[in-house]
């Protein structure tokens, strides 16, 4: 049952959550409300959209996934059973003492029931037995790019599978993430495009973005991010080189802008080379 939650000016300022589509931002504030006096609730994806977003055409998946990428909600589950945990949620709200009293049949997050996300979809290691069953199948999606300008763009959903989808356990040791080379990165982004912004500070969402764009296979080894840099570096309108109308300072794109999932794409398809 949903329940009445504190909002926060400093939401609206929230630099890391801005870097999200507004529906991202608007279901992160529907958890709240239906989240227990912990901040946990079940994942019920079919639910969650008609009680939060009755009237949005989206993919409710995409928008959660980007939300634990970002680190504002953590996937977790007690083996039957899948449940988010809203992050810092206690830290911001203070929960009418009857809720409490009452209690909750929603099992407590703990870093042991954490359940790793395969980011091509929603596929979360149910039996906690060390591995991630994930879908394979001829005709899924290359990749998840979610266009934060639309909810839903990829015409192939999550669960878009053909009758020969197989289940595909691969060990969790696998995917880590302290294995992606964020700092080399960064030093390519440098040397193949010395005339954009240099990152100072290598902050979470700097490093959400990074791992979002190697996590869905665009750009997984250190080769392909020069390849990608290189592409950028020839594009005028991308590295500044313009002469904007009324005296307006051209645009420059920085690294943050780069990774970020509808403008990969846009730079991908040539939509500022010209």
């Amino acid at each position: 049952m949903p329940r009445a939650r504190n909002l926060k000016y400093s939401f609206f300022e929230n630099d890391e959550l801005a870097d999200l589509e507004p529906l991202a931002r608007l279901l992160f504030l529907g958890m709240w409300t239906i989240a227990d006096y912990k901040g946990d609730f079940e994942w019920r994806e079919r639910k969650i959209k008609k009680q939060i977003l009755p009237y949005d055409e989206c993919n409710i998946s995409e928008l959660a996934i980007n939300l634990d990428k970002s680190g504002f909600i953590r996937f977790y589950s007690d083996g039957e059973k899948i449940y988010c945990r809203v992050v810092n949620f206690a830290k911001h709200q203070n929960p009418h003492k009857n809720e409490r009293e009452k209690g909750s049949d929603i099992p407590t997050y703990t870093e042991d029931m954490r359940q790793l996300i395969d980011f091509k979809g929603l596929a979360i290691n149910l039996d906690k037995s060390g591995f991630i069953r994930f879908y394979s199948a001829s005709d899924r999606a290359d990749s998840f790019n979610p266009n934060p300008e639309s909810c839903n763009p990829n015409p192939e959903s999550f669960n878009n599978t053909t009758a020969d989808a197989v289940v595909v356990e691969t060990d969790v040791s696998t995917p880590k993430r302290d294995a992606i080379p964020y700092q080399k990165i960064v030093d390519l982004y440098h040397t193949k495009l010395p005339m954009c912004p240099q990152v100072k500070k290598l902050n979470a969402t700097r490093k959400a973005h990074i791992r979002g764009r190697w996590a869905s296979g665009d750009l997984n080894d250190l080769e392909t991010w020069g390849q990608y840099f290189e592409f950028v570096a020839k594009s005028r309108f991308l590295t500044g080189m313009t002469d904007p109308p009324n005296g307006r300072q051209p645009f420059v794109a920085n690294l943050e802008w780069l990774t970020k999932d509808s403008n990969f794409t846009n730079v991908w398809e040539q939509k500022y080379h010209g």
